[in-house]
């Protein structure tokens, strides 16, 4: 059974908006219309069965232990040797089972973002009759059924059905839909095919059609459509009426304005801000009446900074994206809560909080929580080594000493660490630099992968960095990867361990946030390679010039150099091995700008530095 790795832009079709709004700064509207309002809060269940006693139905999947379901839940499978691994040990169950994030990447290819303890069936982690899956050992989960205990809608004639579901659909999954029947009757579709995406969606369905009728079964069905596919999950299933007047903040999120979409980050320097921060919440209409003047707060109490969104109607059942009018920009380095809300003219919603850091160094996108892991091998047949990483927008030039990985724990003391830098441009990677070879230092820790020599970073562009192993199949090192943090997403590249040499890259945008960093630090300790070899000292002169210019290396490094020259965009325009010390370089016939000259010893010591064209 090849798992194949998909490597696309997925994104959430109930959560794209791309209108146009009006701000009080002077920013470009165009971005906005770029802003993709990627994932749900992590703080995702709302529901809470125990205490409210109104629905008609109600399960959060809260009240059992893993892997069980609730006693009037039922579910089946085609498959009769469903085998998964849940508190990190072997379950046998029978079609949907519950558990949380972790239990639902037990294979490595399905990262649900957190939503407490849910319903799932997960083809990823399925193990036929306990034996690793394969082309011919491949669960059937083409046909999985979750039904819910026979409900009475006598008396009862504006019910709706409300949930929550994760359905990416990635590699070989089919659809996902709900059915109902009355009595003995026909399964009938409610629901249509569910959307697909890489977040947790809710689902709101009318069962106007069922009004004043008794014995009625609802099940929802999921379909691996005969191939090794992720899974479908579902918590918070409520039938009850609507209320009259209530919201639901969805999605809340600070960003900075980016390259190729808005920019969330956990931890981004000071002199990284850029035009300052933005705020943003979807909100959701989830009651019976239009509300009138929907607007989101935000505060940041510390600095005394408020803001909120323009207020508009929203009718029943309807969801919108709403920005605050101005933005955030931090005077010193510090931590920040960021606390929203939204309200109309009749109701407002419990509030929900966020922290970022403002550093001196460190650019991060992870939550600095590691909720699992993953492996720098490849498990999909194709390329020795898997990076895994993230982009930044640079926003003022700096210049890049390091990488930062957090070593998970259940990593190969043993295994070796290498990190590279790409330039991003309209979505693709374009290979920069790397650095030499690293053992891993320690497990259960950060670690810091220092570069030969220093990284220069460009103001106004993007940049990708990223940790890979060394491709042997012994090597078994794992990186920390957080669930995925609201507007963020990480890369996932599988280019072998051929740094430069290698293919182009391939690049895949996927849900969940490796733990890997930027790191701004001059002084940021570590070797720079096993052999803790030093860079390769030369001197460039005159720079800037107009093309016509002398590299100058110290006679005693080395008989044969390589010299190659790349542009902002990663790409090779001049590459030549020379024996002289001092080499005479015309590039008169390039465009001017910026480029990297690269010059590596036969000792493979190498050092970067830049030029300017004019």
């Amino acid at each position: 059974m090849k798992k194949t790795l998909l490597l696309l832009f997925v994104f959430t079709n109930t959560l794209i908006a791309q209108q146009k709004i009006s701000f009080n700064t002077e920013i470009k509207s165009d971005f906005y219309q770029r802003v993709i309002n990627s994932q749900r809060s992590a703080s995702q269940s709302q529901i809470d069965c125990s205490t409210n006693q109104n629905y008609l139905y109600c399960e959060d999947f809260e009240s059992v232990s893993t892997p069980a379901l609730p006693s009037d839940v039922t579910t089946s499978s085609l498959e009769t040797g469903y085998n998964v691994s849940v508190n990190s040990s072997n379950q046998v169950v029978n079609g949907f089972y519950t558990g949380d994030s972790e239990d639902a990447n037990a294979g490595g290819y399905w990262p649900v973002t957190e939503h407490t303890q849910f319903a799932m069936t997960n083809d990823d982690a399925c193990r036929p009759n306990n034996v690793t899956p394969n082309e011919n050992n491949n669960c059937d989960l083409s046909f999985e059924v979750l039904e819910l205990p026979e409900l009475d809608f006598t008396n009862q004639y504006n019910v709706f059905l409300i949930f929550e579901y994760f359905h990416d659909k990635n590699y070989g999954g089919g659809d996902a839909y709900v059915e109902y029947k009355i009595a003995n009757g026909s399964w009938v579709n409610l629901s249509g095919n569910l959307d697909d995406g890489d977040a947790w969606q809710e689902g709101i369905f009318s069962l106007s059609d069922l009004n004043n009728t008794d014995s009625v079964t609802i099940r929802f069905v999921w379909s691996d459509n005969n191939s090794w596919a992720s899974g479908f999950a579902i918590d918070d299933i409520v039938v009850g009426e609507l209320q009259d007047n209530e919201l639901s903040l969805q999605l809340v999120n600070q960003f900075i304005a980016g390259n190729s979409y808005a920019s969330t980050y956990s931890k981004i320097p000071l002199s990284q801000q850029g035009d300052g921060m933005y705020f943003r919440g979807v909100v959701r209409n989830i009651g019976n009446n239009q509300q009138d003047s929907t607007r989101v707060k935000v505060e940041i109490a510390s600095e005394q900074y408020m803001t909120q969104s323009y207020a508009q109607n929203l009718m029943s059942l309807a969801r919108d994206t709403f920005y605050g009018n101005n933005y955030f920009t931090a005077n010193a380095i510090g931590d920040f809560q960021i606390d929203f809300v939204a309200e109309s003219d009749s109701t407002v919603t419990d509030l929900q909080s966020l922290n970022f850091e403002v550093t001196e160094f460190t650019f991060a996108r992870d939550n600095s929580v590691m909720d699992f892991s993953f492996p720098l091998i490849s498990a999909t047949g194709g390329q020795p080594t898997v990076e895994h990483g993230n982009s930044f927008d640079i926003k003022e030039s700096t210049t890049l000493y390091a990488v930062d990985v957090y070593i998970a724990d259940n990593s190969d003391a043993n295994g070796k660490l290498q990190a590279k830098v790409y330039s991003i441009n309209d979505g693709i990677a374009n290979f920069l630099y790397e650095s030499n070879e690293l053992s891993i230092n320690s497990v259960g820790s950060w670690q810091s992968v220092k570069f030969a020599a220093p990284v220069p970073l460009e103001a106004n562009n993007e940049y990708l960095v990223t940790i890979g192993g060394n491709g042997l199949t012994s090597d078994t090192t794992r990186i920390g990867v957080s669930s995925a943090i609201n507007g963020s997403y990480g890369w996932r590249i599988h280019n072998g361990y051929a740094g430069s040499t290698g293919t182009a890259p391939q690049d895949g945008i996927y849900l969940s946030v490796p733990m890997v960093r930027m790191n701004l630090d001059p002084d940021v300790p570590g070797p720079i390679g096993i052999k803790e070899e030093k860079a390769l000292e030369f001197s460039i002169y005159p720079n800037p010039n107009n093309g016509e210019f002398s590299i100058n290396v110290p006679a005693t490094k080395s008989t044969k150099l390589t010299v190659e020259v790349r542009n902002v965009l990663g790409q090779i325009v001049y590459s030549e091995d020379k024996s002289e010390s001092t080499i005479k370089m015309n590039l008169s016939h390039l465009d001017r700008g910026i480029y990297i000259i690269n010059v590596e010893s036969e000792n493979n010591l190498s050092s970067s530095k830049k030029i300017v064209i004019q």
